[in-house]
């Protein structure tokens, strides 16, 4: 309801986008603290924990202003890698067959406003079950994709997140 609240009030031009996203962003933090999971969205508890009880309170995202320039993008690596360049990359591929989407699908569909075609979706786990998955999400791809994109870095430092218990040791 809070979802759908505030982008009626986008589209009938009563916030502005700036608000938009604030909003976007309080409602998702404020969610993801009463979710009933130990951490990704892929398995939900069978009893209700003490915070999955509480009721929603949407608090203001808490924001650290700085002077600083950031970009953070969502889309698969080897094919952004080709259209930025900067001094410290930071990458954080998938590692194994799970795409990130699914592991966050319930705060990915606050965030787009897209409602699951219920045929779609898993029974057990509540998971629509189209989620992109990348070359990092197939064993016998992740090796050359990851070594693909290392030597293709237009920065002089890469910072890179991957698991060893994944498809690469």
């Amino acid at each position: 309801a809070a979802r759908v609240a505030i982008e009626e009030w986008k589209n009938n031009g009563e916030i502005s986008d700036d608000l938009y996203y604030f909003l976007l962003c309080s409602l998702i933090e404020s969610a993801d603290k009463h979710a009933n999971t130990t951490s990704v969205y892929g398995a939900f508890l069978k009893s209700l924990k003490k915070s999955a009880q509480k009721s929603l309170v949407i608090a203001p995202a808490n924001y650290q202003c700085n002077s600083h320039n950031h970009q953070v993008y969502c889309e698969d690596a080897n094919t952004l890698i080709k259209s930025i360049s900067g001094d410290i990359l930071y990458l954080d591929p998938p590692y194994n067959q799970h795409p990130y989407g699914s592991n966050y699908f319930m705060l990915n569909l606050l965030a787009t406003g897209q409602e699951p075609n219920l045929a779609e979706v898993s029974q057990v786990s509540g998971i629509p079950k189209n989620w992109n998955r990348s070359q990092y999400n197939k064993a016998r791809c992740v090796e050359p994709a990851l070594e693909k994109l290392i030597a293709t870095i237009p920065a002089a430092f890469l910072l890179i997140s991957f698991n060893s218990e994944g498809f690469i040791t």
